[in-house]
């Protein structure tokens, strides 16, 4: 499993950035600023993933960008205008630890 995850952060019209993981389904956040969404992405992502675990959940394999892009089902669904959004990759440090560990 790739310990990377891609998030797609996409601008609101208000100027904050609502940031969805193709990977994670349900996994999502928002951020006022780029650089918080960012922060908020990673904090989610861990989150979830860790809620996953404790539920005895599979933790899904994380795919390519190729892959997310390709998905044009994944993209009508959450309206991701490819020529707006900002992708970013967002590593759970938490999850990992956990993962190393047990």
């Amino acid at each position: 499993m790739d310990n990377h995850y891609i998030a797609i952060l996409v601008p609101e019209s208000t100027g904050e950035w609502t940031v969805l993981f193709p990977d994670l389904p349900g996994c999502a956040t928002q951020g006022v600023t780029i650089l918080e969404a960012q922060w908020m992405a990673t904090e989610a992502a861990e989150l979830h993933l860790e809620t996953m675990r404790f539920d005895g959940r599979e933790i899904p394999n994380a795919r390519s960008l190729e892959a997310i892009r390709a998905d044009e089902a994944w993209a009508r669904e959450f309206q991701v205008d490819w020529t707006k959004a900002v992708v970013s990759m967002i590593r759970p440090h938490r999850h990992l630890a956990t993962s190393e560990t047990g």
